[in-house]
């Protein structure tokens, strides 16, 4: 009975010390989330000013006509425009503004719209130009592959 009391208590240390080896050399989960104050400033994504070759696109850009106007938190002057990129959609404004705080640690400019269906987009562009529009969604997909589901609101 000493012996399997012994046996257990032996795989018992064997395995906390194998999971405490794993878990020593992985970050905490969520300890980089910080708050940033609202004068923060970042190095910006820099936009392609010409598109001289055709980038082959692998996936086509998704375009959606909506009824938008900037949210009132935002500045008015971001309403003017004809297209916005798209980077996320959501159905709750916090959500929206944690996204938009997450766009303005990688460089962007995000602006947060909202739709008549009551929906919150961020968009991380703005322009009056359709064709650059699309050039900054294909570079998007290439310098940030976890926003590959960027698309083009055309704004009614």
């Amino acid at each position: 009975m000493k012996y399997r009391i012994l046996f257990v208590f032996m795989l018992f240390i064997a395995f906390s010390c194998k999971i405490s080896k794993k878990t020593v050399h992985q970050p905490a989960i969520g300890s980089e989330t910080e708050v940033l104050p609202a004068d923060y400033k970042t190095d910006r994504v820099i936009k392609p000013q010409q598109v001289d070759v055709e980038v082959k696109d692998d996936e086509p850009i998704d375009v959606r006509t909506e009824s938008v106007k900037v949210y009132d938190q935002e500045v008015e002057s971001e309403a003017g425009y004809a297209f916005y990129v798209i980077i996320g959609s959501f159905s709750k404004a916090e959500n929206a503004a944690t996204s938009k705080a997450e766009m303005l640690k990688k460089g962007f400019e995000p602006v947060v719209l909202t739709t008549d269906s009551g929906l919150y987009r961020v968009a991380v562009d703005q322009t009056n130009s359709e064709a650059d529009a699309r050039a900054f969604i294909k570079h998007i997909r290439s310098q940030f592959p976890e926003h590959n589901d960027v698309w083009l609101l055309k704004k009614k």
